[in-house]
Formats: C-alpha cells, structure tokens, sequence
C-alpha cells in the first residue's frame, strides 16, 4: 500500500483491477470493494470513483464509449444506496445495474443499512 500511496502522490494514474481471474474466491463483483480501499493510498472519494469509472475506461483505450455518462455513451451504470462523495463506502451496497441503458439486476433495499 506504501507504494500505491506514492505512485499516487507521484502523480500516477492507478486504476482499480485485477488480473487475478475469477473464481470461487473471487467472483465478478469484487471490484467495487477495491474502491473504498482507495482512500488508504490517500485517493478522495472522487478520485476513487474516476479510478474506477473514467481513468480506467482511457486506461483500457474505451474511454470513447465508457467511463462517464454523457451522450453516445453506453451508459453502463451502477444504482448504489447513497452518496459515494460522501460515503466511500456506500460503493458496495448495489442496488441496480444497467448494461446499455437497460436494468439486468435490482435488488431491493436492505432497511437499515445506510442512514
């Protein structure tokens, strides 16, 4: 962590994955844990979300069609319970997603769980 933390005052683009592959141990999702580690390395909440959405789209070489919600985009969005600027945390608290614009999981709200 020590070195992501300079890397990071060094000015250097991180970005969150993993080349790791899935498995039992690691199902798909598991990215949007890595965000709310960011802070760790001295990332603000809204570096940590560009980390994962926009920096990593240009990283990949999509930052044409992904990464930001804009007009032309795909519009592949996560629906999470609160505010992520102010709750890192709330990251990992899906509560839908949509792959081009279209829902392919909602999930109900856990009563309870944020404020």
């Amino acid at each position: 962590m020590r070195n992501h933390a300079a890397l990071h005052r060094a000015g250097a683009r991180i970005v969150c994955g993993t080349d790791a592959g899935v498995g039992p141990n690691k199902p798909h999702d598991v990215l949007r844990y890595g965000v709310s580690n960011f802070a760790t390395i001295g990332m603000s909440n809204a570096e940590a979300l560009r980390a994962n959405t926009s920096v990593a789209a240009e990283v990949c070489g999509l930052g044409e069609r992904k990464g930001a919600i804009s007009i032309g985009k795909d519009a592949d969005l996560l629906a999470v319970a609160g505010d992520p600027l102010d709750n890192i945390s709330c990251i990992e608290d899906v509560r839908a997603v949509f792959v081009k614009g279209k829902p392919i999981r909602l999930t109900q709200p856990d009563v309870g769980t944020h404020p």
